[in-house]
């Protein structure tokens, strides 16, 4: 312990007097993104909820997911299929809509860049430009990095090829302030054009750098967002020893630079409706491809769902309402409430 505590000091003795206080991003790394916005071309949401339902009192809008045990999409659900209750008390399924894949979505796509993920990040480079060139067309895309801060690669786009472009910027370095980054995307996606929100994010650590007491509030507000969340964390949770501290992309650390938060990465999941995947760490000679199996089966469930639209008596939170399937007892459902600022209407 005390020969950690020696290295925590000479890694900050070394990075304040290499970098600087007041520098914003890692030397040699620009991450800023681009002064002209890249191709958006949107198309419409195929959710149109006529206006004298969305208009009266107690209206709720809810995105439903549904997977089997094995956590692939159930796709030929009908509206006779579902029930939604709260309180013991039942609610007629007043709109139904299933996406299919066809809805359009906007998906933050959020790298761990800190100095651990050095050899990973081939791998990781490969399996996520391949996940983006597969979107569907109309999907919006943006791509950030984050270490010691949060890094935008691109602004929004619907060009897929140049967002994928932008993961050849990526440059391991620093340490890991997951929390914090998580709540700038999150707060980044209040703006994005289509109603379905997703963050990606890959992880291969501890958040050692976050303001401590955010970490509870981040879970609040992604819970309360709408946003689903998917994560992948690189690594094994039962690692021992402190988790490392960086200096540029050498790493100095207690025996736990493998370690990987996988209780922060499960709780966002939870919170969002979304999926947590634990991968053995991967380097460029890694030939498992969990990691790049991961990224598909993430792929596979984005822009599938149902919306159901519901009327609730006065008293009635659209946040207790339970979704169910009862015709498929072992399906996995989750739910969460379209905020009504952005719910469809015609």
């Amino acid at each position: 312990m005390r020969l950690f505590a020696s290295l925590i000091s000479i890694a900050a003795v070394l990075v304040f007097a290499g970098c600087g206080a007041s520098q914003n991003f890692p030397p040699g790394v620009e991450y800023p993104a681009p002064a002209t916005a890249p191709p958006l071309n949107l198309c419409p949401t195929a959710v149109s909820v006529p206006k004298d339902l969305s208009a009266k009192p107690g209206f709720a809008l809810l995105r439903v997911n549904v997977t089997d045990a094995s956590h692939q999409p159930m796709k030929e659900l009908k509206q006779a299929d579902f029930e939604a209750y709260a309180n013991a008390a039942a609610f007629p399924i007043a709109y139904f809509h299933p996406d299919n894949g066809a809805a359009p979505e906007s998906i933050a796509l959020v790298i761990d860049t800190s100095g651990s993920m050095h050899p990973k990040l081939p791998v990781v480079e490969k399996a996520l430009a391949d996940f983006l060139v597969k979107l569907n067309a109309c999907d919006e895309a943006s791509i950030y990095a984050f270490s010691d801060n949060l890094y935008p690669l691109t602004r929004p786009t619907t060009d897929h090829q140049l967002a994928a472009s932008s993961l050849s910027k990526l440059q391991a370095f620093g340490e890991t302030s997951l929390y914090d980054s998580i709540a700038k995307v999150l707060a980044a996606q209040r703006h994005a054009d289509y109603p379905n929100r997703a963050i990606v994010l890959i992880t291969d650590g501890m958040d050692n750098d976050s303001i401590a007491d955010q970490k509870a509030d981040t879970v609040a507000k992604v819970r309360n967002s709408g946003v689903r969340m998917f994560l992948i964390g690189i690594g094994d949770p039962n690692a021992s020893g402190e988790p490392g501290i960086a200096i540029g992309s050498i790493v100095l650390n207690g025996g736990g630079i493998d370690r990987v938060d996988a209780k922060a990465i499960n709780s966002f999941a939870d919170a969002t409706g979304g999926e947590a995947f634990i991968v053995p760490t991967v380097n460029d000679k890694d030939k498992s491809g969990a990691f790049a199996k991961a990224v598909a089966s993430i792929g596979s469930v984005l822009g599938q769902g149902y919306t159901l639209g519901i009327v609730l008596p006065p008293g009635i939170d659209a946040a207790s309402v339970t979704v169910a399937i009862p015709s498929h007892p072992d399906a996995i459902v989750t739910t969460r409430v379209v905020p009504a600022a952005e719910s469809p209407g015609s």
